[in-house]
């Protein structure tokens, strides 16, 4: 089923090759099969595979950027493919032939792409939001996405003022709407994470 995605969107791409919104969905799926990879635990038996297939997947969402520079939603999910990749040389420390220095500047990189991206989209969702765009949801997923990789760097400060540019939504919804509270699992999810990260910064 996912090869087969993938030769659809390759089949678009190759009718218009300025396709960005093609070449987004070709990324995803690329990022899809990925994940099914490792959840098959043949990370361990072909890492230069699963490498492979998430470094192709990255490309796909640089290439998709090109052509739609101003997809908030594009720009959160080169985001998650960059964090998917700082977090497969974190685990692979040990096994890593580079030295200290040269892993450490590798993962700097990264952590400076995951970061570009992740506030680009929140920058453009915000920008859609001004102008009268119901883009809420896709900027509250950028604002939960980038807050919890930050606490996964222990930057619970930078943690907490991305997080926090979306806990007043959740507060608001409690005091107006519950139904809609608990429709909203990445608000929840948010504000449960403001809360670590303040817990944190506290002990």
């Amino acid at each position: 089923h996912l090869l087969c995605r993938v030769r659809h969107h390759r089949l678009a791409i190759k009718q218009v090759p300025s396709d960005g919104e093609a070449w987004h969905y070709l990324g995803m799926v690329l990022l899809d099969y990925h994940s099914y990879e490792v959840a098959l635990q043949q990370q361990q038996q072909d890492c230069a595979k699963n490498y492979s297939i998430l470094r192709l997947a990255i490309s796909c969402l640089e290439e998709a950027t090109t052509y739609t520079p101003c997809d908030g939603r594009l720009q959160n999910n080169l985001g998650i493919a960059w964090e998917r990749l700082f977090e497969y040389h974190q685990s692979r420390e040990k096994e890593n032939e580079m030295s200290t220095a040269d892993l450490s500047r590798l993962l700097d990189s990264i952590c400076g792409q995951v970061a570009e991206a992740f506030s680009r989209s929140i920058q453009i969702h915000t920008l859609c939001k001004q102008v009268g765009c119901d883009v809420n949801t896709d900027y509250e997923s950028a604002c939960l996405n980038y807050g919890l990789f930050l606490s996964k760097l222990d930057d619970f400060e930078g943690a907490i003022d991305i997080l926090s540019l979306v806990a007043a939504n959740y507060e608001e919804a409690q005091d107006t709407d519950s139904d809609a509270v608990h429709a909203s699992r990445v608000l929840r999810d948010a504000s449960n994470l403001l809360g670590f990260c303040k817990r944190q910064i506290q002990k």
